[in-house]
């Protein structure tokens, strides 16, 4: 074999040799049955609960226990600090240049104003379609919890199953979209969500140029978040399809574990541990993809096809 032939399979050497090492990794199969690696808390069961004074003192103390950091505090932080997945070349514009927005990088410019909306509206979502029994100071800081943590760490601090299908939907949207890059969440990026975005107005007003900030966005970022949009969509709705057809569950609700798994999120609706070994392979695999990200394993797994020396003739074809 050739040098250049093993330079090739390398990269697909390695990840058989991953895969081996996540497969030993199975924590649960020396166990026999009955047994746990820990134990958490005991199950507790009042047959009288409202006349029973030790029952609200234990409501009283699990309600302290899961309103620690960050499901107690304001959007996800513990600390006076913004809680959102920005990337580090962001945070070092903010930290160089203070408020003179002038002098950020188009990528910060885009990475801030993306992260505000996609903050804002679904907090607003939340806030009229979700939560209409909460108080009111709890349905705002639920619905900002809710907007953010979806891209970030996958905090939930209300019961996700009594969401509609509509505030489901747009968790999945915001798990798909994901941080910023740089930063430490998965997802599509959010620079990705806003250069197709600007790519569709482009096509929109007739424009040859993607423009943002008055600077021009070049054509192999725009082809770059194309392709990581198809991909992620791609997976995302290929994974849920099987999961559902092979669990006979609910397409959303397959679709929502698809999303948090390739989003890198942590939610759940509650199917996970009753998944089969099958879809929980296929989650993990979503997992693996979200966490390094799809252009990278792309680029470690094919050769390089080396540069054009020419090019094929011209055809438009109809679009639309």
């Amino acid at each position: 074999m050739t040098k250049s032939k093993l330079h090739t399979y390398i990269p697909y050497i390695t990840l058989v040799a991953m895969t081996c090492v996540l497969a030993a990794c199975y924590s649960t199969k020396g166990l026999e049955e009955g047994e746990v690696l820990y134990t958490g808390i005991d199950d507790i069961v009042y047959e009288n609960y409202e006349g029973n004074d030790h029952a609200l003192y234990v409501q009283e103390e699990v309600a302290a226990a899961l309103n620690c950091p960050p499901n107690g505090a304001f959007m996800g932080s513990s600390k006076v600090r913004m809680p959102f997945p920005i990337g580090f070349m962001v945070w070092n514009d903010i930290k160089t240049h203070k408020f003179r927005l002038k002098k950020y990088t188009l990528q910060s410019k885009i990475v801030l104003l993306t992260s505000l909306l996609l903050i804002v509206l679904p907090a607003l979502f939340f806030f009229i379609n979700e939560f209409a029994d909460l108080p009111l100071h709890e349905r705002i800081t639920g619905s900002l919890f809710q907007s953010v943590t979806t891209r970030t760490a996958g905090f939930n601090s209300l019961d996700l199953t009594q969401m509609n299908e509509s505030g489901i939907s747009v968790m999945v949207i915001l798990m798909l979209i994901g941080g910023s890059p740089g930063s430490t969440a998965g997802g599509m990026k959010t620079v990705t969500f806003a250069v197709l975005f600007l790519s569709a107005i482009t096509v929109f007003r007739r424009k040859k140029d993607v423009q943002c900030f008055k600077r021009r966005i070049s054509e192999d970022t725009v082809r770059s978040a194309g392709v990581v949009f198809f991909m992620y969509l791609v997976l995302f709705f290929a994974s849920g399809i099987i999961i559902s057809r092979a669990e006979n569950l609910p397409m959303l609700t397959c679709l929502f574990e698809t999303g948090s798994a390739i989003g890198t999120v942590g939610l759940t609706l509650g199917i996970t541990t009753k998944l089969s070994m099958l879809s929980k392979v296929i989650l993990m695999m979503l997992m693996f993809f979200g966490r390094v990200g799809g252009l990278t394993l792309i680029y470690a797994a094919l050769p390089s096809s080396g540069s054009d020396k020419s090019r094929q003739p011209l055809e438009n074809i109809s679009i639309g």
